[in-house]
């Protein structure tokens, strides 16, 4: 009985044995099949990836698919137009809205939505008009600011506005000269304070000059330091170079006397001097001036060098090239194109500023000044000057500076003068003869009106 349920629970212990023995086998042969289809799915797969080609579709009006049609606000996708005015925009006359577009009003003057204005500066958009100097720009006679436009307002000496005057450190602002030695910077030397520039040398004398021109005074009071002074009188008057020296080393050496940066502030307070709107005629004011000042004798029998404009203002008086110097560091500042006539055979020198060539001297197109005759006229080169000089040949011509030209009625003005000087000079000439030919004391005196009236016509040219 024993041994017969011994059997019993063998027996079942090795059914179980054989039966997990199996199950797992099994499921080994299930396992590695299953391993085997997958990469035999993998195989297959590759092979179709490697055998497709997919090309995508483009749109009907050669829009590339992917991108926006240029058909606002179309996208393309797949070869079919698809409404997306986020990603694709509307028309400038149109405004995006909740991702559609639609049409912008138009303004009250009949401005279409997004457009300038026949009044500039002003934009519209979507009915309203607001002011855009950016987009839509300034009226010749305006300047923009800051988006907005408003009048060009130049200043008195000639300065655009909105920009740095010839004088430095200043800014010519809606009219008005404004320190401003960042943005425009100090001559060389001068120090900058805030927005001024320091003069580092100061005044420690002061010279008055006082002249006349058109029956009316003028009068500027100039400051000048010592030190300055001696440092002018200790440069050497030379100029050095490497052979060969340029062709225009004479031009050269003439500029760097006349633009000196030490003596411009000097020169900025002689021409601010002068209050006159008409260009030309301050010019005129301020050659008179330097034509009042009395010629040096002393340095032409000592035949000293050339003195800078400053030295010339600081002594009061000078030879015809000092002069020459001064008058055309004041023309180039007032903004005229200026040249210096030299006369090697005379030992002479004047000076020519920018005028019509049809009316200039030597058909420069410059226009000859005498510096050192009082009152001298433009284009009359016919005097007698120092040392009885007539000036016979032609001069060299130093170009110092390019700029504006005289007004051709201010030039015409003193030509015109000229031929009514001459024609006086002879008619006072004719009838000087009659009246010492013994004629009668009643025709005598039918000549004296018209003699007074010629003499009249004959002083008043050389008057100022």
């Amino acid at each position: 009985m024993n041994k017969n349920k011994t059997t019993l629970i063998f027996s079942i212990l090795l059914i179980f044995f054989l039966f997990g023995c199996i199950y797992t086998k099994q499921e080994h042969r299930i396992n590695q099949f299953v391993q085997e289809q997958s990469d035999t799915n993998s195989q297959l797969n590759i092979s179709i990836n490697q055998s497709k080609h997919f090309v995508p579709l483009n749109c009907s009006d050669g829009t590339l698919n992917g991108y926006c049609s240029g058909y606002k606000p179309y996208f393309c996708l797949n070869g079919s137009f698809v409404y997306n005015a986020t990603k694709c925009g509307c028309y400038p006359y149109q405004i995006l809205e909740n991702d559609s577009c639609r049409n912008g009003n138009e303004c009250i003057d009949g401005t279409k939505h997004n457009s300038c204005s026949m009044k500039k500066p002003f934009l519209c958009y979507d009915g309203n008009l607001s002011e855009n100097s950016d987009a839509c720009g300034c009226d010749l006679k305006e300047i923009k600011i800051r988006n907005k436009c408003r009048l060009k307002n130049d200043c008195k000496d000639g300065t655009l506005d909105e920009n740095c005057s010839s004088t430095k450190p200043f800014y010519c602002f809606n009219g008005s000269l404004v320190s401003n030695a960042t943005k425009c910077g100090c001559l060389i030397g001068y120090k900058q304070k805030d927005e001024n520039c320091i003069n580092p040398y100061g005044f420690d004398v002061y010279k008055e000059y006082v002249w006349s021109y058109s029956s009316k005074n003028y009068n500027v009071v100039l400051g000048f330091n010592k030190s300055l002074v001696a440092l002018y009188a200790s440069i050497p008057r030379t100029y050095l170079c490497y052979k060969p020296c340029p062709t225009n080393w004479q031009e050269d050496f003439y500029k760097k006397m006349i633009f000196d940066d030490r003596q411009q502030l000097i020169i900025d307070m002689l021409v601010n001097s002068v209050d006159e709107i008409n260009s030309d005629k301050k010019l005129k004011i301020l050659i008179t001036l330097v034509q009042s000042i009395p010629y040096d004798y002393a340095a032409l029998y000592s035949k000293s060098e050339n003195k800078y404009p400053y030295e010339t203002l600081y002594l009061g008086k000078g030879v015809c090239g000092e002069k020459s110097l001064l008058a055309a560091a004041i023309i180039s500042k007032l903004g005229y194109g200026v040249v210096l006539f030299s006369y090697e055979k005379e030992n002479h020198m004047a000076i020519g500023i920018k005028c019509s060539k049809n009316i200039s001297n030597y058909n420069s197109g410059y226009c000859f000044i005498e510096t050192t005759s009082n009152c001298s006229r433009i284009t009359d080169n016919t005097g007698t000057y120092v040392n009885n000089i007539k000036l016979k040949s032609e001069p060299n011509i130093y170009y110092i500076t390019d700029g504006k030209e005289l007004d051709y009625d201010t030039v015409m003005t003193d030509i015109n003068a000229k031929k009514d000087f001459e024609n006086a000079a002879q008619k006072i000439a004719e009838i000087k003869e009659i009246l010492n030919s013994g004629i009668s004391a009643n025709k005598y005196n039918s000549y004296v009106k018209e003699y007074n009236e010629y003499v009249e016509i004959y002083n008043s040219y050389n008057k100022c």
